[in-house]
């Protein structure tokens, strides 16, 4: 496992963070979610890392 930090282009206000949250929270235990930086870090894989960029799309925020 390896720190995996991603960037969400249309993350843009605290609600946008409180819906991630609600969707992360059942696929992850510990994740970080920063506003101001866009960015979400967590402890995972290559595999990890697709499973929460398609739950993002899912819910219509873009990974960049």
């Amino acid at each position: 496992m390896q720190k995996m930090i991603i960037t969400i282009k249309n993350m843009n206000c605290e609600s946008c963070v409180e819906k991630i949250n609600a969707q992360l929270s059942t696929a992850l235990e510990k994740y970080d979610i920063k506003l101001d930086t866009k960015t979400i870090s967590f402890e995972g894989n290559a595999d990890i890392r697709a499973q929460v960029v398609a739950t993002l799309a899912d819910i219509g925020y873009e990974v960049i």
